[in-house]
């Protein structure tokens, strides 16, 4: 499901998918973290983002059913 109107959203290159557009809530909510901690982590160079959706089952999950759609 895209993002809507007036949601924050990044978009990712996750390795294995493809490139991913992702609200910061539901990548808050995948990462554990608040949507402030992941807007900290997208500031960094190497913030790990990535390789943490790679592992992450929810993630392979909201894709497999189209909810996070790949590109």
């Amino acid at each position: 499901m895209p993002p809507q109107q007036g949601q924050l959203a990044v978009k990712l290159f996750v390795e294995r998918f493809g490139s991913v557009i992702i609200t910061i809530g539901l990548l808050a909510e995948i990462l554990n973290n608040t949507p402030e901690e992941v807007e900290d982590r997208l500031r960094l160079e190497h913030s790990g983002i990535e390789a943490a959706l790679q592992a992450s089952g929810q993630f392979r999950q909201l894709v497999d059913n189209g909810t996070i759609p790949t590109h």
